[in-house]
């Protein structure tokens, strides 16, 4: 999706977080069907890549905006949801984990 298009739906759109989710895990269901774990992997592969390509530049000083930014992370955690739905794994799952992770980093701070 080129950049602007992006923009112009991201002001346009509003959505509930429960809405959100409805929406997430139908289009989630409709993907699995047609791909399989594998492609689900490459897929996750190619959206972190493209975050870290707009991060770097982003350091370089060749200024990403901000949009661009939310733009790639918003693919990466769509890629993520979709390998976590293709893998069975709940969102109970998925949220202990990232707890876990998270009081690692919280106590590697303090």
């Amino acid at each position: 999706m080129e950049l602007k298009e992006f923009k112009e739906k991201f002001n346009s759109i509003s959505l509930t977080d429960e809405k959100l989710q409805d929406y997430i895990n139908y289009i989630s269901e409709d993907i699995d069907e047609n791909y399989t774990i594998s492609q689900h992997v490459i897929i996750c592969i190619e959206e972190c890549s493209e975050l870290q390509q707009t991060l770097t530049k982003l350091i370089r000083g060749k200024t990403e905006d901000k949009m661009h930014i939310l733009e790639e992370m918003a693919d990466v955690i769509l890629a993520i949801k979709y390998l976590q739905n293709k893998l069975n794994i709940t969102d109970e799952e998925l949220n202990k984990a990232i707890g876990v992770k998270a009081k690692r980093n919280y106590d590697r701070c303090h």
